[in-house]
């Protein structure tokens, strides 16, 4: 019959052999060298908004590979065998945020989003291709299709000889830090803290232990990462309630006077403490000043952060600091 190749003639594997080359032919085109589709894949609004998962890679497209055959074989296979042993997988497995909230550890379904190295198209920021510019005293914004994934390896990311921050806390040198900043709290669950104790303009003595309380409001205190090997190396989190998961610091820098009006220097303090423990009961945080201070004018400061110890990100533009500082005098 014309159209066909007779089973007779052709010995049963390179029949076999023949349809899977036919087979393939009808599949995407793709580039040996970097495992991308040959020409570049249009998608159109509709298409992108029902795409569930990442972008198409040379990693999960199984057809064009012989391990591919080998997979298809082995599960038609199987199919009965494991039918029975095999339990019905529930909402919770098949959505890995269900779990806890948290993605899946190293080694997981490299289908998932959050295990591919390529960008979803779901995650594209259209935003971001545009600069921005409406008027001429603004400057105009970095554009960038792909989210800026790339961006520590560009001209701008590599300024001043910077390193890429990988964790590590740089103290002298420019770093480059390709970590997303994640989750942005709404207007109300904007943390808010202030001192309770000491207050503005106190006066405490000199060179003895004292307390300094803070009252604090929308946020999951006590949550504070191994600074050294994972500084801004997570995005910023939220729990249930939708505050964010993190932690604050109290410093205190030397003034030359309640009144004076002269630049510090952000390197030089006089007392520095993560507060790594949660709030207590009142919704306060506590920590000692260990055989107090010297003599002089003091400014202390609270710096909130996330769990990874990046400043937390607010939703607007126009509010008030969240953190708060007092002045006092120790005599």
């Amino acid at each position: 019959m014309p159209g066909k190749i007779s089973q007779n003639i052709i010995s049963p594997k390179l029949s076999l052999a023949i349809n899977c080359l036919l087979w393939l032919s009808r599949a995407p085109e793709v580039s040996c060298n970097t495992g991308e589709l040959a020409s570049r894949q249009v998608y159109t609004d509709s298409e992108l908004n029902a795409t569930q998962g990442p972008i198409f890679s040379l990693e999960n497209f199984h057809g064009s590979s012989p391990h591919g055959l080998e997979k298809r074989k082995n599960k038609n296979k199987n199919k009965n065998k494991n039918k029975k042993n095999v339990p019905k997988k529930t909402k919770t497995e098949n959505n890995f945020l269900a779990q806890d909230d948290k993605p899946p550890p190293n080694g997981g379904d490299p289908k998932d989003p959050q295990n591919s190295q390529d960008l979803s198209p779901l995650a594209v920021q259209e935003a971001s291709k545009h600069d921005g510019k409406e008027k001429p005293e603004q400057a105009p914004s970095l554009t960038s299709p792909n989210n800026f994934i790339n961006f520590c390896i560009s001209g701008a990311g590599k300024l001043g000889n910077a390193v890429i921050q990988n964790g590590a806390q740089t103290k002298k040198v420019n770093a480059c830090n390709g970590i997303p900043m994640g989750m942005i709290p709404a207007p109300d669950k904007t943390p808010s803290l202030r001192f309770f104790s000491p207050k503005n303009l106190d006066t405490v003595p000199a060179k003895k232990t004292f307390t300094v309380s803070i009252s604090v409001k929308n946020l999951e205190a006590g949550h504070f990462t191994a600074p050294l090997e994972t500084y801004f190396a997570a995005p910023i989190t939220l729990n249930e309630a939708a505050v964010v998961i993190g932690h604050t610091h109290i410093v205190a820098q030397r003034v030359e006077s309640l009144t004076s009006t002269a630049l510090l220097d952000p390197r030089e303090f006089k007392f520095f403490k993560g507060i790594d423990s949660p709030v207590d009961k009142e919704g306060k945080l506590h920590a000692e000043v260990k055989d107090g201070l010297e003599k002089g004018v003091y400014r202390f400061s609270t710096m909130t952060a996330s769990s990874n110890h990046q400043p937390i990100a607010v939703a607007v533009a126009q509010h008030d600091s969240m953190d708060d500082v007092i002045y006092i005098t120790v005599n």
